[in-house]
């Protein structure tokens, strides 16, 4: 077991080696911890953390469920508890037990954090998972019986680069209760009899659906109205303003990219689906963040603006916020993994900011709400003959221009109408995406795309 790895662990180790820094595994682990628990200490001694009571961990029965207990005494310390599900047959030591670690530990879990269940023989990724989650709304397998206000829940993938954040659906009159508490998106609110019939499609749609989702792009805007505060905190001691762009896909729920322009005033960029797109853009800043939708995605911290922060946060003369901020920023940027996304540090950095904020769940999820969407693909002889427009982040097409006119045509008819079409990079398929006001109008915006597809190539 000591030789295997999740895959963010083993680009941090090379990402390390090659820089010439400490970049083994307990290297790795102590970095994340430490980096934590200094985030968390302000916190440490309440005994009860109201924000997150009780974390509950799908580990989609992969080796995250070997790794993520040697992360978890920082949260431990706050009073969480912490309880581990689908862990396949990776077995994890109840604390108190004969062969337990000491308390002390780099792999210890306190009795808060010990909630764990016995080891199975599940399967990997299957019904539970970052992507069966994210992807179907519904609670992964063994997560029936959870439930309560107090529980905030996440799964991870197979290989713990990924993770979406969920919690189990109010009751419907619960749900009802919130709804006029919930924006359909950052812009102006709709009227009153646009808001009823966006409400009674969305209830529909919503019914078979056992989650509220939390995933990337909620993970992004969590990330993002975290950082901006101490970000301008410290550019007016260095006069200057540190560039801050936060990256997504076309995928990317279009309530997320108006939250983060409209609300928060950030600067958003569009890449290519493919984190190895996000990461590139990323760059171009001195912090950026990026998330798919589906939980894949880090923050990354040019050396150049730690340098800048390590003075800053030496400088006497400077402001006591100022100095605060900069130290918070370094820790981040030891908690975060710079090569990839990386579900565990992840994991803290969510809790760390929720802890802060001194929010729930609740509040995270009402940030935004997400408009209505549907994903449609359509199988053809030849995806070749769909070209995407260069510099559109694949959403306009190139070939066959009269295709991309029907598109606008029918977007235009319908609110907060946005709809791309988009060859699939690994098979015979063209994608089709759509999001509307209501369900109903994103799901015929989608199919009515999706036939002239259809047509396209019938008439080749």
């Amino acid at each position: 077991p000591s030789t295997l790895r999740t895959t963010p662990q083993l680009h941090w180790q090379v990402y390390m080696r090659n820089r010439g820094e400490a970049c083994e595994e307990p290297d790795y682990f102590a970095r994340l911890r430490g980096a934590c628990s200094r985030l968390l200490s302000a916190h440490v001694g309440l005994g009860y953390n109201a924000s997150v009571p009780h974390l509950v961990v799908d580990c989609a029965n992969g080796v995250g469920a070997l790794k993520i207990p040697s992360v978890l005494p920082a949260i431990a310390s706050m009073g969480t508890a912490v309880t581990l599900k689908n862990r396949g047959n990776h077995a994890v030591t109840p604390p108190g037990s004969p062969r337990s670690p000491r308390a002390d530990s780099p792999g210890a879990m306190t009795a808060a954090a010990g909630a764990l269940e016995a080891a199975g023989a599940g399967v990997l990724n299957h019904r539970c998972g970052a992507d069966f989650v994210q992807k179907d709304k519904a609670l992964p397998e063994t997560f029936e019986k959870i439930g309560g206000d107090s529980c905030l829940c996440l799964s991870l993938d197979g290989d713990a680069d990924r993770v979406v954040f969920f919690a189990p659906k109010l009751h419907q009159q619960q749900r009802l209760q919130h709804e006029d508490e919930l924006p359909l998106d950052a812009s102006p609110s709709p009227s009153s009899s646009l808001k009823q019939h966006h409400q009674q499609h969305q209830q529909e749609a919503e019914e078979e659906e056992a989650v509220e989702l939390l995933d990337g792009d909620k993970i992004l805007c969590l990330i993002a109205a975290h950082l901006k505060p101490h970000l301008r905190s410290v550019g007016a001691e260095l006069k200057r303003e540190p560039t801050f762009g936060c990256i997504q896909t076309a995928y990317a729920n279009g309530s997320s990219t108006r939250y983060l322009e409209q609300d928060l005033g950030l600067s958003v960029v569009k890449t290519k689906t493919g984190v190895k797109h996000l990461h590139k853009a990323a760059l171009a800043f001195d912090v950026s963040a990026y998330f798919e939708a589906n939980g894949h995605g880090t923050v990354l911290f040019q050396d150049a603006f730690l340098a800048a922060l390590q003075q800053l946060q030496q400088r006497g003369r400077a402001a006591s916020q100022a100095r605060a901020s900069a130290s918070h920023l370094l820790d981040l940027a030891r908690l975060v993994n710079p090569s990839i996304g990386d579900a565990l540090s992840i994991v803290l950095l969510v809790y760390v900011i929720l802890t802060e904020k001194k929010w729930t769940h609740r509040d995270w999820c009402n940030m935004y709400r997400d408009v209505p969407s549907r994903m449609l693909k359509c199988v053809v002889p030849d995806r070749s003959l769909v070209k995407c427009q260069e510099g559109t982040a694949e959403q306009r097409l190139s070939e066959p221009a009269a295709l991309q006119d029907l598109v606008d045509t029918l977007v235009a008819k319908v609110d907060l109408g946005r709809a791309f079409v988009r060859p699939s990079g690994t098979e015979d398929v063209v994608r089709v995406y759509a999001e509307a006001a209501t369900q109903q109008e994103a799901d015929t915006l989608a199919q009515d795309i999706n036939q002239a597809v259809g047509e396209f190539f019938r008439a080749e």
